[in-house]
């Protein structure tokens, strides 16, 4: 059985790879897709969050999911949205989050 996942990225996220000061990069951003897709069964909104060495990989509840071997330069959030086989994936900053909400 085959899953057809689809991502989408904020504009907030987008400027973080463009950033090359940033060092977050498109193969980051591969690694923390296949996370989040080993992680459907357990949250559909993952959190991965800045560390000194790591990445925390957390849900809504801040509960640790996995750590992550790599850095991030802030914490960026994935949302998953789907069915069996096909998902939709949203990367976005947590700042995009908060911002949304106020409107």
């Amino acid at each position: 059985m085959s899953i057809e996942v689809n991502v989408g990225i904020t504009l907030g996220v987008e400027k973080l790879l463009e950033d090359r000061g940033s060092k977050f990069s498109l193969n980051q951003l591969k690694d923390m897709i296949k996370i989040t897709v080993s992680l459907f069964n357990k949250s559909d909104f993952i959190v991965f969050k800045k560390n000194l060495l790591q990445t925390i990989v957390t849900d809504e509840n801040n509960n640790l999911l996995a750590v992550a071997p790599f850095l991030i330069p802030e914490d960026i959030c994935i949302v998953s949205e789907g069915g069996e086989n096909n998902f939709v994936l949203m990367v976005i900053l947590p700042s995009e989050i908060e911002n949304e909400e106020e409107k």
